[in-house]
């Protein structure tokens, strides 16, 4: 049974859409439920190069500058759930 709330909050994360993939020179968080969460755009290598938080529907993060290549978003729920999209910029 102590497993269920934690997969309740999973599938609120679930529901969190990082849009366009493929991107270009910014990455939307769809976030439906408006469920606080932390984000990182993370580097192949393991570096953060954006952070913040998730608060509203929709957070844009500015990539512009970013080279073209392959990228993780790393969304981090406030109960500690944990979900990673791959994105790749062109």
């Amino acid at each position: 049974a102590a497993t269920i709330p934690q997969a309740v909050e999973d599938a609120l994360l679930a529901k969190v859409v990082v849009a366009p993939n493929p991107f270009t020179t910014q990455l939307q968080v769809v976030n439906p439920e408006g469920t606080p969460a932390a984000y990182e755009l993370v580097s192949l290598s393991g570096v953060v190069l954006r952070a913040g938080m998730s608060d509203g529907t929709e957070t844009e993060i500015d990539t512009a500058d970013l080279p073209a290549g392959l990228y993780f978003v790393r969304l981090t729920g406030e109960n500690g759930a944990q979900r990673t999209v791959r994105v790749v910029k062109y």
